[in-house]
């Protein structure tokens, strides 16, 4: 949870966002002009994953009021967060190509998907894994074909385990060795979250982006 009670929070809601209208690139201005604990404003853009949207906007209205050191620390951490988003990117779109050559439909969403999305960049969001809704009668077509690939279930289970999986949950976990983590879903929500949602007809809504 955020605090509004420290400019450093409403500075990072102000710039959490696609774009600044006139207004919100004033009132950015003027927090800038206040005592900040820069410190504190990069860890907390790196809790809420926004290093990407911080270090833009700053760059793009005025860098020259950031103190040289935290902007340089914010310019790296940006940059490791856009490899990262790149190589996973590029994970899903060979993941995506293998499952398609098998027959297996599937829809990429949050990750890369959401931030081409939100805010027309890949690497203006951060994100750490990958994920995928298929047929729930596909799921076990797909961790086949991970595990060719070096994926392993993350946790591995027994037969029964995966069973009661598929039965009560919505989603299996897969990881390699370099650290990709893909999470097969076949519905959002799982059964006792209570929460129901109509995933049979977002297979007829569906709309397509290129990456």
């Amino acid at each position: 949870m955020i605090s509004f009670d420290r400019p450093e929070n409403e500075l990072l809601i102000c710039l959490a966002r696609p774009t600044l209208d006139v207004a919100r690139t004033e009132r950015v201005r003027r927090l800038l002009r206040r005592e900040l604990d820069w410190d504190y404003l990069l860890a907390m853009a790196d809790r809420h994953s926004v290093i990407p949207r911080l270090y833009y906007h700053l760059n793009s209205i005025c860098p020259e009021t950031v103190p040289h050191q935290a902007l340089s620390q914010l310019r790296d951490h940006n940059q490791e967060s856009t490899r990262e988003s790149l190589f996973l990117t590029g994970e899903l779109l060979k993941l995506y190509d293998l499952l398609e050559a098998h027959g297996i439909r599937a829809v990429p969403f949050k990750g890369p998907t959401l931030a081409l999305c939100a805010y027309g960049d890949v690497a203006l969001r951060q994100f750490g894994d990958l994920d995928v809704l298929v047929h729930k009668q596909d799921v076990s077509k797909v961790k086949e074909l991970l595990v060719r690939e070096g994926f392993k279930a993350t946790p591995e289970l027994t037969n029964a385990q995966e069973a009661a999986l598929l039965r009560f949950d919505c989603a299996f976990n897969f990881g390699n060795d370099k650290n990709v983590l893909f999470d097969v879903h076949w519905n959002f929500a799982a059964p006792y979250l209570s929460l129901e949602l109509d995933v049979h007809g977002i297979w007829e809504r569906l709309e397509r982006i290129t990456i």
